[in-house]
């Protein structure tokens, strides 16, 4: 049953929901993010620098789909061995044996895996995503490449973490308990948080949870009442 005193600070009790939100706002700016998005954006960099031509961009319609393909493959490729040595911790042999072995199916199960993190995101996903793109150029590197390969990685992590964290009726009671507070405590921030005294399914939790890592101020704290707004 969610708590009758949710406006009441306490975050020994809900330091475990408060602690959750701020790991879920820091997914984007973590050390694996950032070394996932600078790795990716150094490749795409490296091809447009020995590729461009005198507008200073790579013109697709010239290189032909092909090429195109070739590049985003590379990127996956780029990705997927930081995600493999950096999040995963998979050793060097671990990842050949893994390029080595066939599913069931005849799929490469080391595409399969890498998809898996991606959000399911396989090669031919993030080229049907980038393909309509005509050129390469330095402003797009970010925006039409990279962020469409690290944002499909963080979205998998912050589906992970919810499902990690909030798995019982007494997690989502507390998921209740502790946002019911903090619109409290930040009625203009939070303003488009819907909070119900109890939520219908854990789902519903995880994502109120996922909401309101959209919304929080980072400074709140529910023992703080100078961090209220």
């Amino acid at each position: 049953m969610a708590d009758k005193k949710s406006d009441t600070p306490n975050y020994d009790k809900h330091k475990k929901v408060h602690d959750l939100v701020g790991r879920l706002q820091d997914l984007g700016d973590d050390k694996h993010t950032t070394g996932l998005a600078s790795h990716v954006h150094q490749a795409a960099s490296e091809y447009l620098h020995k590729n461009k031509g005198e507008d200073g961009k790579v013109n697709w319609s010239d290189k032909g789909d092909d090429e195109h393909k070739k590049f985003s493959d590379d990127l996956w490729d780029k990705a997927a061995d930081h995600i493999a040595k950096n999040y995963l911790k998979l050793t060097d042999d671990q990842v050949n044996d893994l390029k080595k072995t066939k599913t069931g199916d005849g799929e490469s199960a080391w595409d399969n895996m890498i998809s898996h993190y991606l959000g399911g995101m396989d090669k031919e996903a993030f080229f049907d995503q980038v393909k309509s793109e005509d050129e390469l150029t330095i402003e797009n590197i970010l925006k039409t490449y990279v962020n469409k390969i690290s944002g499909k990685h963080i979205n998998y992590r912050h589906t992970s973490i919810l499902r990690k964290d909030i798995k019982t009726a007494e997690d989502s009671d507390l998921v209740a308990s502790y946002l019911g507070g903090a619109k409290k405590h930040n009625k203009k921030a939070l303003k488009p948080l819907k909070v119900p005294k109890k939520f219908k399914s854990i789902e519903e939790a995880m994502g109120a949870v996922s909401e309101a890592s959209q919304y929080m101020p980072k400074s709140y704290h529910p023992d703080k009442k100078d961090t209220y707004n």
